[in-house]
C-alpha cells in the first residue's frame, strides 16, 4: 500500500475486514507482525505513537474521543501537548482549526459534551491538525453522523486535501469514501483485493455490487 505526497486514499471494505487494524497499525497504536511502515523513505515501524506524531503523522479515532469535560480549546490543546505556550506553531495550530472550523472559535469556552455530534467531529480533526501533521490518518469519519453533517465532515477534508494535506481514510460510507478520494484499496479478511483510482474502483462491477448498492 502506498500513499503519495498530496494525495487522498481511502480503504474500504465490510466490518472486520481489517481497515481499523490497518490505521492503527500505521500509527503505532498496533504492533506490526511483519512487513514495513515506511514514512518518507524512514522505517518507522517499531516508533512509540508520539514519534510519529513528531515526524509528521496525526490520527482521527473512530467514535470521535474527544474530553467531553474539557472545553473546546482544551481539547485543541490536547492535540499539541508537546508545543510549549511560547512556541508559535501553537499559535499557528489554533489560527489553522479556527480558520477551517469557525464554529469552534466561537464554541471555543464549551465543554466538548455540549456539542453536537458534526460538532464533535469537527473538533476531533481540529485536534489532529493542530500539531501540523503532513499525513492525516482517519478512522470512521461518518459513525453516527446524520447525512448534513457526514457533508459536512467531507467537504472539511476536501479543503484540507486541496490544500495539499495527504490523506488516508479508512471508511464504512463507501461512496463518499470513493466519490472524494484520489485513489482507494478494498481490504477483505485482512488483505488487498482491489486497488486502482477512484474512478476504476467506482465503475469496477465486484465493488460497485458489493460496496456501491449496485
Amino acid at each position: 500500500m502506498r500513499v503519495e505526497a498530496g494525495e487522498w486514499v481511502s480503504i474500504i471494505g465490510a466490518n472486520g475486514a481489517g481497515k481499523t487494524t490497518t490505521i492503527k497499525t500505521i500509527m503505532g497504536l498496533v504492533t506490526a507482525r511483519r512487513g514495513k511502515i515506511l514514512f518518507n523513505g524512514r522505517d518507522i515501524t517499531n516508533l512509540p505513537p508520539w514519534e510519529r506524531v513528531e515526524l509528521g503523522i496525526s490520527y482521527v479515532p473512530e467514535g470521535r474521543r474527544i474530553f467531553p469535560e474539557l472545553t473546546v480549546e482544551e481539547n485543541l490543546r490536547l492535540g499539541a501537548f508537546r508545543l510549549t505556550n511560547r512556541d508559535p506553531r501553537l499559535k499557528e495550530g489554533f489560527e489553522r482549526v479556527y480558520q477551517l472550523f469557525p464554529r469552534l472559535a466561537e464554541r471555543r469556552r464549551q465543554l466538548g459534551r455540549t456539542l453536537s455530534g458534526g460538532e464533535q467531529q469537527m473538533l476531533a480533526l481540529g485536534r489532529a491538525l493542530m500539531p501540523g501533521p503532513r499525513l492525516l490518518l482517519i478512522d470512521e469519519i461518518s459513525m453516527g453522523l446524520m447525512p448534513l453533517a457526514v457533508n459536512q465532515a467531507f467537504h472539511s477534508l476536501w479543503e484540507l486535501n486541496r490544500q495539499g494535506m495527504t490523506i488516508l481514510l479508512v471508511e464504512q460510507n463507501a461512496r463518499k469514501a470513493i466519490g472524494y478520494a484520489t485513489r482507494g484499496y478494498v481490504l477483505e479478511t485482512g488483505r488487498l483485493v482491489l486497488a486502482g483510482t477512484a474512478a476504476e474502483l467506482a465503475e469496477n462491477p465486484r465493488v460497485r455490487e458489493a460496496y456501491l448498492g449496485g
